[in-house]
């Protein structure tokens, strides 16, 4: 299947951005990142250290990746099988009653707990790499309309990531004020 240009511009932009931003936050406090790998227990303490600074790498080599069409495919399952791994953690912890990991997704300390909709959206994430990875564009040229698009693409498909991860937020938070306001 041929895509056009258009959409799969926006789609690895996108995506570009993303592992790029996840990769900036973990490499800007790495310490954090380690403490938050090793609260999922999954993985030996001595890999820890190891793990903290290889997975940032790994994720900005993904992120450089997906914007070169020689290595989009590479980096698009690559990518893909990232946030499967990821998926898989968080629901390993979930059905080990493990619900106060902060799973980091919105930078270290902002209280992100892992839930069941972290799983679900890595799970569209991972469809997302995939695809920006495994479909063919068509061989259209872009017209100077169509950067305008994607720019306007890219920014739409941001906002709508970050207001799904607040409406994420919002609902993890939501069973703590019920609770304390029924204490009250």
């Amino acid at each position: 299947m041929l895509l056009d240009p258009v959409p799969e511009w926006i789609l690895r932009l996108t995506l570009a951005l993303l592992w790029l931003a996840a990769a900036a936050h973990k490499l800007r406090d790495p310490a954090a990142f380690r403490g938050a790998l090793e609260a999922y227990r999954l993985a030996p303490e001595l890999l820890a250290p190891v793990l903290a600074w290889t997975v940032p790498c790994i994720e900005l080599c993904v992120g450089v990746a997906l914007l070169a069409a020689r290595t989009r495919a590479l980096a698009g399952t690559l990518g893909a099988l990232i946030l499967v791994a990821y998926g898989l953690a968080i629901a390993i912890n979930l059905r080990r009653g493990r619900r106060e990991i902060d799973c980091g997704c919105l930078g270290f300390g902002r209280a992100s707990r892992i839930s069941w909709s972290l799983v679900v959206r890595n799970a569209l994430l991972a469809l997302a790499c995939l695809a920006a990875g495994l479909l063919a564009p068509s061989t259209r040229a872009l017209a100077p309309l169509d950067l305008f698009t994607v720019a306007l693409g890219v920014c739409g498909a941001a906002f709508t990531y970050l207001a799904a991860e607040g409406l994420i937020a919002t609902a993890q938070a939501l069973p703590r004020r019920v609770q304390r306001t029924s204490h009250a």
